[in-house]
């Protein structure tokens, strides 16, 4: 059965009485996660200034229409009409009514609502750098519990350069727990208002919108494997580099003693070019795909700005609707990405 020279048993391994079935996906995600409920009244916050200011680009966006429409070609002014008993809320529409229906007043508060924006914008990014700090202390407390608690058989399993990598990742970990997940929930929040925004406008436009989403998705897939192994490679080989330039840094005495330098300089340059190649194929590959998103997205507007104008010929939208759909297009296209 077993040809001559070829160790003739087979290897079994069985669960022992101390094994336990654990995931440990769950667990790092907890980790996480615990860090994130500590900072939420922050993130709360972020979250509130983050959707105020949204909400005061799309006000300025639909200002276009207005500004086109009522105050440039003279069409009749709409204004709020509010029919409940409540007369704090009546006295404030009838001061909004009073601001749009008058032209300086109109640009008057524009400025004010573009220096509030600024404002929101600055207190916005003081909380980012708040929690992001608390953030990096709680994480590198973390690291150097873990890191000094490992065997030492981890080390002698790992290389260096890996074992640094968790650390240099820390960045990327706080600016997901900052700003990643409440850009999740501004950016799914602000793509379902403004598409109601844009079917309210036009529908047959809006439907040329999913169009060009669908092949955002498309082009998005084709490319997601590719990128992700790119990165996972270039990950792998920048902290092979990085235990290499370690070990000699450390060992520069040994190596100059044995005149072995131009052995460690050669090594040491076949890695990079290979770690540089990595990158070079993943800055072509995303480039690819930017380019191809760019287009995909440019000549849908002319699309887009080809079927608005003829409806506005012939009098099915006004100037001013056209206008504040290919302002909120972009604004649309800019969460979407996201």
């Amino acid at each position: 059965m077993f040809r001559r020279g070829v160790w003739p048993h087979l290897v079994t391994i069985e669960k022992g009485r101390n094994f336990k079935k654990r995931n440990l996906k769950k667990g790092f995600y907890l980790k996480y996660w615990k860090i994130f409920i500590h900072n939420k009244n922050i993130l709360f916050l972020i979250l509130i200034f983050s959707l105020v200011l949204s909400g005061i680009t799309m006000i300025a966006s639909l200002s276009y229409q207005k500004i086109i429409d009522s105050f440039i070609l003279g069409n009749e002014i709409p204004i709020i009409q509010y029919r409940g008993a409540n007369s704090v809320v009546r006295i404030v529409v009838d001061q909004i009514n009073i601001v749009i229906s008058n032209f300086h007043l109109f640009f008057i508060a524009l400025v004010v609502i573009f220096t509030l924006q600024m404002i929101l914008s600055i207190i916005k990014g003081i909380f980012i750098a708040k929690i992001s700090n608390r953030v990096n202390k709680e994480l590198i407390n973390n690291y150097l519990n873990s890191v000094v608690k490992l065997p030492i058989r981890y080390f002698k399993d790992w290389e260096t350069g890996e074992i640094l990598s968790r650390f240099s990742d820390m960045e990327e970990i706080i600016n997901l727990i900052s700003e990643g997940g409440v850009a999740i929930v501004i950016n799914i929040f602000m793509v379902i208002a403004g598409g109601a925004i844009l079917i309210n406008i036009n529908l047959s436009m809006f439907l040329m919108v999913m169009g060009i989403l669908f092949l955002y998705a498309v082009i998005v897939l084709i490319f997601k494997h590719s990128i992700a192994s790119i990165k996972l490679n270039i990950f792998e080989k920048n902290s092979q580099l990085v235990s290499k330039l370690k070990e000699t840094i450390d060992n520069i005495c040994t190596i100059k003693n044995c005149s072995a330098e131009n052995k460690f300089v050669y090594k040491i340059r076949e890695m990079s070019e290979n770690t540089l190649q990595y990158i070079y194929k993943g800055e072509i590959i995303s480039e690819s795909q930017i380019a191809l998103l760019n287009n995909v997205e440019r000549i849908g507007t002319i699309f887009i700005l080809w079927l608005g104008s003829y409806l506005v010929i012939h009098n099915r939208i006004s100037l001013g609707n056209l206008i504040a759909f290919e302002s909120l297009l972009v604004f649309f296209f800019l969460h979407f990405n996201n």
